[in-house]
């Protein structure tokens, strides 16, 4: 059994125990308080961090990309010099698929201009991806020009191929041709919304015929009850006739 002073003394120790306590919350409440103030700094730096680390991504794949195209220097030498090689109609096609080229260039050259002014200032909305999309346009027209141009002394199966395939995807077309082009689709557009909208009608036609049908149905089968009331009531006004 513990004696009374041991009891004071345990007693001491808690009441010391409790003061320790009460002084580490205070001095925790100040901590609490600095932690909580630094929250906002830690994720502002957060964001600073994931910005400049995207903006850093995007100088190293800029650095892949010619700051401008002029891959239609060389292919419009290369088809000047071989001319005579194509007919009337192939040269004018071509010469429309060199403009289309040219501009497509420079696009791409005000696009990796866009890049380069915003990928520090806003990484996330730079414009890369459409930079890259210009880019394999532009590797995919020189591929189809250069193959064009190589094989029109070359393997005649091949260059129709590729001709053939870029007639019809509308390449070669004129202005006026494209213009027309776009005109027809916009009508055809405006027939089928048309047609939509007449199916729409006929069936919203269909219904009230229907509810027309089935009102004169009803109209009918009132008329035929109608008529069995008077036929009643004759054969009453016969039988009151005849008991008088």
């Amino acid at each position: 059994m513990k004696s009374k002073s041991d009891i004071n003394s345990l007693v001491k120790k808690l009441s010391n125990l409790n003061k320790s306590y009460d002084s580490l919350l205070v001095d925790a409440i100040p901590f609490e308080n600095i932690i909580n103030k630094k929250i906002p700094v830690i994720y502002a730096n957060n964001e600073i961090i994931k910005k400049n680390t995207k903006s850093i991504e995007l100088e190293n794949i800029l650095k892949k990309f010619p700051p401008q195209a002029i891959g239609s220097v060389s292919l419009y030498n290369q088809f000047n010099h071989k001319a005579n090689e194509f007919d009337t109609e192939q040269q004018q096609a071509l010469t429309r698929f060199i403009i289309l080229i040219e501009n497509t260039e420079k696009r791409y050259r005000e696009q990796y201009l866009t890049v380069t002014t915003k990928y520090l200032s806003h990484p996330f909305k730079s414009g890369i991806n459409e930079l890259q999309n210009i880019f394999l346009t532009l590797a995919n027209y020189f591929t189809l020009l250069k193959s064009l141009i190589d094989e029109s002394t070359g393997d005649t199966v091949l260059f129709n191929k590729v001709y053939t395939n870029l007639e019809d995807s509308g390449l070669f077309m004129s202005v006026p041709e494209k213009k027309q082009l776009e005109y027809l689709k916009e009508m055809v557009e405006l027939h089928k919304e048309l047609l939509n909208k007449l199916d729409k009608l006929n069936l919203k036609l269909n219904k009230l015929q229907g509810d027309i049908n089935y009102s004169l149905s009803m109209l009918d089968s009132l008329e035929s009850e109608l008529w069995d009331v008077a036929s009643g009531l004759d054969d009453v006004s016969l039988e009151i006739e005849i008991n008088k």
